[in-house]
């Protein structure tokens, strides 16, 4: 893993959304620990207020219908506990193309001129299915033979599949937390 003291745009709009399409907000990290007995409040409100303040322009700002929200940006079940939707079908795609160092609108440039083989190929990559040097020609059937093969639920596998098919709509609905200032 690479280390870099910037900030990505496009991986932290990932991280908002799938934290918010997941439910995890600073409420229920707050409810997390007062179930682990941590009773006194104050500071963790004095710290994230910042935050808290940053989260709820966030909100405003960005309207996503729940149902949009859930389905691009929310985990799909039958993968490790994430609380980012870093098992969500826009992370799985976006993820082995955030690693380049390019302004938004050329990433979202060459993200939606991805072939079908180029996005199946991320999507194996994401899940840990394929080499990142590997070729993208016949990766679209790869694809299908190594999802099968996972030990997640039928639903999942579909939507894994189901993801490579919805790159367009998740572009589109990443751009307006990227562009944010």
């Amino acid at each position: 893993m690479e280390i870099l003291h910037e900030i990505n745009p496009a991986l932290e709009a990932l991280a908002y959304l799938g934290s918010r399409a997941n439910g995890h907000t600073l409420d229920r990290l707050e409810e997390r620990l007062q179930a682990r007995g941590v009773r006194k409040a104050e500071p963790f409100h004095r710290a994230s207020a910042a935050l808290r303040e940053l989260l709820q322009d966030l909100d405003t700002e960005v309207s996503v219908p729940a149902e949009t929200l859930q389905r691009l940006f929310g985990d799909i079940k039958g993968f490790s506990y994430s609380t980012i939707g870093s098992y969500s079908p826009a992370f799985l795609f976006f993820y082995p193309m955030l690693s380049r160092r390019q302004d938004f609108e050329t990433l979202m440039q060459q993200m939606e001129r991805l072939t079908p083989d180029e996005t199946a190929r991320n999507m194996m990559i994401s899940l840990s299915l394929e080499e990142q040097s590997g070729p993208a020609a016949g990766a679209a059937a790869k694809l299908v033979s190594r999802v099968l093969a996972l030990t997640i639920p039928t639903e999942s596998r579909l939507a894994c599949w189901r993801s490579t098919r919805i790159t367009g709509l998740c572009c589109r609905r990443s751009q307006p937390v990227c562009a944010r200032p």
